[in-house]
This record gives structure tokens, sequence and C-alpha cells, in this order.
């Protein structure tokens, strides 16, 4: 999260005094990432903000939030569910998984995903809760 801030935020606004921010600083900053596209970017960074700002404004340092509702200047991404495979495509994947130049705990991974049915996320963090 911090690493989006300081690619994306710090280097336009990271002087400005925060209670100078205003609304159209701020998207005026976010413009140029929604117009290359990066919609999910724009609309973390957004979330980022308000959560800063929120905070800074309970903490007393500012009046109220002024850029609360900056997301709506920016269009929704477009959400994209993950690719599917038909039953009959399955031999074809699992000859490509095994001839793939790949590591061997990424092919027991997929594997693993494809007996137990688990997404991605839910796998990775079973590897990681084994490793603790």
């Amino acid at each position: 999260m911090w690493n989006s801030l300081e690619l994306h935020v710090f280097p336009q606004l990271g002087k400005i005094p925060i209670h100078t921010l205003t609304a159209p600083k701020v998207i005026s900053v976010l413009t140029p990432l929604a117009k290359k596209g990066t919609l999910e970017t724009v609309n973390r960074l957004c979330q980022r903000i308000n959560t800063i700002m929120v905070y800074v404004a309970n903490a007393g340092l500012i009046e109220h939030n002024p850029l609360t509702g900056i997301k709506s200047a920016f269009k929704n991404p477009v959400k994209r569910h993950m690719p599917t495979i038909k039953p009959q495509e399955l031999p074809e994947l699992m000859h490509a998984l095994n001839t793939a130049s790949i590591k061997i705990i990424t092919r027991c991974l997929i594997e693993f995903e494809l007996h137990t049915m688990c997404r991605p996320n839910e796998v990775t963090w079973c590897q990681m809760e084994g490793d603790r």
C-alpha cells in the first residue's frame, strides 16, 4: 500500500500541507493513471487517500475531509472473472503442466488447487501459514 502512495501520490502531493489539499488537486494527480486505464489502481489510491484524510480529520488536524467522494470522479474498474477451462480441456492442461518449465512447488500448488478446488489466494495463504 505504501509503495503505491510513494509511486503515484507523494511525488506531486507529498510536500503540500495536508490542510491545503483539495479534491481538484488530488483528482488532477490521479487523472493520468485513469487515462492509462489503471482504474483499479486509481480506485485503491482513492481509498487509501481517504483513509489518511479521515484519520487526519479525526486527529483534529483538519476540520473535515475535503476529499470525500473523489472516487466518483473516475470510472469504476471493470471486474473480470478468472478464466475457466472445460472438463474436456483438462488432459491438455495436465500435459502442459507436466512439460512446462516451472518450479516443482508451482506445479504442486496448481495440482493441489485442481484437487481441492481452492482459489489461488487460499492456497498461497495456506503455504504462508505453513511457513510460520
